[in-house]
């Protein structure tokens, strides 16, 4: 004679905790792994336009602080403008080229901060100021939208996020170009650890910023060699650099 084990029934409830706790698990996997994209624009009328000579305007931030603005414009030279085929004139180059050429230095660079600030771009009319100073064809704009480090339960997925935009302006106020995009870099466990004693110290790598005399902060040699960040910007950078219009005609995407 064979016994029949009864199943024991299994509450709705229960169920759905674990379909939550399931989808939950799932999202949070797939954000960890989403992969970045950037969105390119090129100006339809490409064949009749040419860049060859680029100035980059100082670097705006919509968060009102300037630590990733003074991040950003150092690593700008060696991970995008060696990478393109173009002359480039810095922002630090700019910025100091429009405080011997302009009467009102603070006022314009004040001024070209709440343009880039609201639109990315330039106007017309300060487009063709700028050409004229700078002595270039075109001026760079990039602003800073997304820059913070993410903790997470699993500090094996602690990362930096970076999010910035950049329109390229010709003399006459064209927009000639535009990218945009996000780019995350995990944060390592001994850079986490880095990070957790000098809060402790109470002296965190972003109180120690002092403001040079154009009011842009230097970074610290703890930020300088800040992995995560560094990572995040290079390689938005880069992937920016390989789409960016070559010497001579542009070419649409």
């Amino acid at each position: 004679m064979r016994t029949t084990m009864a199943t024991p029934a299994v509450s709705p409830v229960l169920v759905r905790r674990a379909l939550i706790v399931a989808l939950m698990i799932t999202a949070s996997s797939a954000q960890a792994v989403r992969v970045p994209r950037d969105t390119i624009w090129t100006h339809p009328d490409a064949a009749a336009r040419t860049v060859r000579e680029v100035a980059i305007l100082p670097v705006v931030n919509v968060l009102n602080e300037g630590t990733s603005s003074a991040f950003v414009e150092r690593r700008l030279v060696p991970h995008f403008c060696d990478r393109t085929h173009v002359s480039w004139i810095d922002p630090d180059g700019s910025r100091r080229l429009l405080q011997r050429r302009t009467r009102h230095p603070y006022t314009q660079l004040d001024s070209l901060a709440r343009q880039v600030w609201r639109n990315v771009a330039v106007d017309s009319l300060t487009a063709a100021d700028l050409a004229k100073q700078l002595q270039v064809q075109n001026v760079l704009c990039i602003r800073v939208d997304r820059w913070d480090r993410i903790e997470t339960w699993d500090a094996r997925r602690a990362r930096a996020w970076v999010g910035m935009r950049c329109a390229l302006v010709d003399s006459a106020g064209s927009v000639l170009w535009t990218a945009s995009g996000e780019n995350w870099a995990r944060t390592s466990l001994p850079f986490q650890k880095e990070l957790a004693e000098s809060e402790d110290r109470g002296t965190p790598p972003s109180s120690s910023l002092q403001p040079d005399d154009w009011g842009v902060p230097i970074p610290t040699a703890e930020q300088r060699r800040a992995p995560d960040f560094d990572q995040a910007v290079a390689e938005l950078l880069e992937r920016w650099a390989k789409r960016f219009p070559l010497r001579g005609p542009l070419r649409a995407d």
